[in-house]
């Protein structure tokens, strides 16, 4: 939270230095969701609220113990007449009995009663009710108490107290309904309590901790109130045992009875584990670490070839049903109507699933959809309300029918019956008719025309389909109803595995912490390492939110640029929190996804650190060729934000494919291969006070002066943000790009590029403002820098300089240096402008026509100044005072040539007559500058407008 980070040492009475300590003592003390925070100097603390978890965590331990210990005393009383050296022959309603030692006893009216000293033996009674007794009790006396007494007089009275481990309760044959254990193999080994015999239940499994089975099948329960205990399964982690069925044991319990689970300190080898309760509700369960815990998994080969399948720890909520939706849900509403709701409850999930794929990056497979959490269920209307209001139109069924008129292959053919739009194309298509396709279902990934064309990784229709063939465009909608897992994990928790490096490219990798379906699922500190396909997966949560963990070789890569191998996945969720993660040695530090549905308002912060070897081991990129990269987005990632985050040696440090995604505060260092940050399929990106450092040059100095040593220098960053131009991969030109306040040292061709071949391409959209730059080409084969550049010709549409961007040359041999590159490689379309720094527009206007600078209706007054950027251009006026409405020039001072002014809305005109004519009409024009040009000539002017407001 520390706001001004000044460095000054212990003591300081610097203003800046009191408003960091007053912030950060009112999050140690106020904030109710972390158990750290950081304080002015860089350490890490516990927070009130961590303290306090803390002593909960402790309390609900001695608790147990303490209760623990009573029912221990009570049941070492109950059970001490058994073990006192008296032996108890029966009850006297049973009798007539026979007492041949003067050490038996009877039960008679819940005492129990030895025969007088007076009385021979042997001795039998005379009958078995009270009539009988008022005879026979002369001969007895009541041992009430003193045969306790008697025993635990003895210089081994404590043995009498108690019986009974795991073993002896697993063979017991008696009739007693309560047992204490002392524990599962000996007093010492924290498993000790209270079981009672449950008759009724003749199924449940002996579970090793909380259900135990006697010799005669019967079950015995162990009374608890508290936390589950893990030493009531297993041992502390010893290192070596391979705790699995003892750990899936306990955390079933734990789950099915909304309980925690505590872990001793320890190292735990296993194989598996799956949390889910057992039966399909809402449910919740945290672990606890009592110290350090490591869960290490030894199982030597993922569960399946399938891509989801492996896990070495699954934590998830239960799918309940699908249903359908009976009416449209429009964008931002916050109810929806359900074919069926009488199994749907409050905070239960509602996942909308669409078949329209997304607008980015979908590679002909993610879909729309969103995870909606339930507020509220009116049964009678079939109703369901919503607490996080829909982001997208979710149509309840939309379909058209098509009929092949002709086809060149199973993912190309021509059709007749459809209206094809950008909004209604790229959803499913079923074929109803044809013996080869009927039934087949696939994507469509683009149009022309009344041409459909499937791509994407999806795979064709397996056949041609033929003249005539039917087939159904499908926009619908489903809902899947799930009973999330509230879960909790604390700090203290490592999840290991050996680090994969002899695997075959294209192996499936291995998987560590799985989180699925889970409603605010909190995990706190844990550090997971080795897992080579995703070290943390968080899938169809609402709401989860990851503290400060540590991922390390994620490093499914392979093939240079191929794989997976992501330190954090975030996947098919709704508000994610990810705060100060950190990621090492993984193909790419973290990642928002979603396949079914979008992964909505994402929040990150933290560290990716480049460095390692991939899991066939070849090492990441510079030391090898394996690409990695730092973090960001594939095309379902929508309105996430990454905030105070740094990369460290990628290849690619940010990767960018979602939409309306913001960087605001982030950092680069060290090792780039081209760009910073990279831009495509996806758009809206906002790129806001990003920092890019290379870390071994330095300003003024050459690589060979400066004070690190690097013989790398050409692996410095070639520009801050690229926007890829492709014409089927580009970046969405629909959404606005804002580049404002960055600082980058040194790059090394330009700090905007618009990159991918192709003339037609454009550059639209894009707003800069108070960037600053170092460049420098020492050690490039480039010699030439522009701020704003492009690779091959590109039009430029809407590209607004709103002023303070700067770059200093900084080493290198150059031969061109410029901040547009405008003549040469961008192109402005005809009759079209440019918003430049300092008020300036640069046009395109061809003969005979006219451009309208907009500026307001109520500005009355303008300086205006225009030339062309050509010098043989006959026509300039420099410093003229317009005023509207008027065909005058009001400066005395001003210099004209080939410009004509008027009062009138200009349109275009067929006539030539050498001049540029000037209009400025905010009232009557409704607020604009026109320039008509009559050069006979395109022209390319420069004007300059000053003026209140612009």
């Amino acid at each position: 939270m520390t706001t001004y980070n000044t460095g000054n040492p212990l003591g300081s009475a610097a203003a800046k230095d009191l408003f960091d300590n007053a912030q950060n003592l009112d999050f140690a003390l106020n904030d109710i969701t972390s158990l750290i925070w950081t304080d002015r100097l860089g350490k890490t603390r516990t927070s009130f609220y961590g303290m306090e978890s803390a002593f909960t965590t402790q309390l609900t331990s001695q608790e147990y113990r303490f209760v623990s210990q009573l029912s221990s005393q009570e049941s070492r009383f109950t059970t001490f007449i058994q073990n006192s050296g008296y032996q108890v022959i029966g009850d006297y309603a049973d009798g007539p009995l026979t007492i041949t030692e003067y050490n038996q006893l009877i039960r008679y009216d819940g005492e129990l009663w030895k025969l007088t000293a007076a009385t021979d033996i042997p001795f039998t009674t005379t009958g078995n009710d009270a009539t009988s007794w008022a005879t026979d009790s002369t001969h007895f006396v009541s041992v009430g108490d003193g045969a306790l007494r008697q025993g635990l007089s003895q210089i081994d009275g404590i043995s009498s107290i108690g019986s009974g481990n795991y073993a002896e309760i697993r063979t017991y044959i008696g009739g007693n309904e309560k047992i204490f254990c002392y524990g599962r193999e000996n007093i010492s080994d924290e498993a000790g309590g209270v079981f009672v015999r449950d008759d009724a239940d003749t199924t449940t499994a002996d579970n090793g901790g909380t259900v135990l089975v006697d010799a005669l099948n019967r079950r015995w329960k162990r009374v608890y109130d508290c936390d589950v205990l893990l030493t009531w399964f297993c041992s502390r982690g010893d290192g070596v045992t391979d705790y699995t069925t003892p750990i899936q044991a306990a955390a079933q319990v734990a789950v099915d009875n909304d309980k925690s689970l505590v872990f001793e300190s320890g190292v735990y080898p296993f194989t598996t584990i799956q949390v889910q309760c057992s039966i399909v509700r809402q449910a919740s369960t945290k672990w606890i670490a009592n110290g350090a815990v490591t869960l290490h998994c030894i199982k030597t080969s993922p569960d399946s070839t399938d891509y989801d399948a492996d896990y070495a720890i699954r934590i998830q909520g239960r799918y309940s049903s699908q249903v359908a939706l009976t009416a449209d849900a429009v964008r931002g509403a916050g109810i929806v109507y359900l074919a069926d709701v009488s199994t749907i409850e409050v905070g239960d999930f509602v996942g909308l699933q669409s078949s329209r794929l997304i607008q980015t990056d979908h590679r002909g497979q993610a879909r729309e959809g969103q995870l909606c959490k339930v507020s509220s269920v009116n049964v009678a209307n079939s109703r369901v309300g919503i607490e996080n209001t829909l982001r997208y139109f979710a149509p309840s069924s939309i379909t058209q029918t098509g009929t092949i008129t002709a086809a060149t292959s199973g993912s190309s053919f021509t059709a007749s019956g459809l209206t094809l739009t950008r909004r209604n194309a790229k959803v499913r298509i079923r074929f109803t008719s044809g013996n080869n396709n009927n039934g087949q279902i696939r994507y469509v990934t683009a149009y022309s025309g009344s041409t459909l064309i499937i791509g994407g990784d999806q795979s064709a229709f397996t056949y041609t389909p033929a003249v005539g063939d039917t087939f159904v465009l499908e926009w619908v909608t489903v809902a899947s109803i799930i009973k999330p897992l509230k879960f909790t994990m604390s700090t203290g928790f490592s999840l290991t595995r050996d680090v994969t490096s002899n695997a075959t490219a294209g192996d499936v990798g291995f998987r560590g912490l799985d989180i699925l379906y889970t409603d605010k699922a909190s995990v706190a500190g844990v550090i997971v390492e080795g897992f080579s396909e995703t070290g943390i997966r968080v899938r169809g949560s609402y709401q989860p939110h990851l503290v400060n963990p540590t991922v390390r070789d994620a490093n499914r890569g392979y093939n240079t640029f191929d794989g997976t191998g992501y330190g954090i996945s975030i996947n098919q969720c709704f508000g994610a929190i990810v705060d100060e993660f950190k990621t090492f040695r993984c193909r790419k530090g973290l990642d928002v996804i979603g396949t079914q549905m979008i992964s909505w308002e994402t929040r990150v912060s933290g560290t990716a650190s480049g460095g390692g070897v991939d899991y066939t081991g070849t090492a990441f990129w510079p030391v090898g060729v394996t690409e990695n990269s730092g973090m960001g987005s594939h095309g379902a990632g929508y309105d996430s934000m990454y905030h105070d985050c740094l990369v460290v040696d990628c290849h690619l440090p940010y990767a960018m494919r979602g939409l309306r995604e913001s960087y605001i505060d982030c950092r680069v260092q060290g090792n780039v291969a081209g760009s910073c940050l990279r831009l495509a399929y996806g758009g809206g990106l906002t790129v806001k006070n990003m920092i890019y450092d290379d870390t071994f040059t330095e300003i003024g100095q050459t690589v060979d002066t400066s004070y690190s040593q690097d013989s790398r220098p050409n692996l410095r960053a070639t520009c801050m943000v690229e926007l890829f131009c492709g014409a089927t991969d580009g970046y969405l030109r629909g959404y606005p790009v804002v580049v404002q306040g960055c600082h980058a040292k040194k790059l090394t061709l330009g700090f905007v590029v618009a990159s991918g071949a192709g003339d037609t391409l454009t550059l639209e959209n894009l707003f800069l403002g108070q960037n600053t730059a170092y460049v420098s080409i020492e050690g490039t084969s480039t010699t030439e820098f522009s701020f704003i550049r492009t690779e091959g010709l590109k039009v430029v549409k809407n590209v607004q300089d709103m002023g303070g961007n700067r770059y200093i040359r900084d080493g290198g041999t150059w031969t061109s240096w410029t901040m547009y590159d405008l003549r040469t490689a961008l192109t402005i379309p005809d009759n079209t402008f440019l918003r430049l720094a300092d008020n300036k527009v640069f046009a395109t206007i061809l003969d005979d026509s006219v451009i309208a600078i907009p500026i307001s209706p109520k500005t009355k007054t303008a300086f205006v100044s225009i030339f062309d950027h050509e010098i043989d251009r006959n026509y300039r006026g420099l410093g003229m005072l317009l005023y509207v409405n008027r065909a005058l020039d009001y400066n005395n001072a001003s210099y004209k040539t080939g410009i004509t002014l008027a009062n009138s809305v200009l349109t275009g005109t067929t006539s030539t007559d050498g001049t540029m004519n000037i209009a400025f009409l905010p009232s009557g024009g409704g607020g604009y500058l026109y320039i008509e040009n009559r050069m006979g000539a395109t022209m390319r002017p420069i004007i300059v407008i000053e003026t209140v407001p612009f």
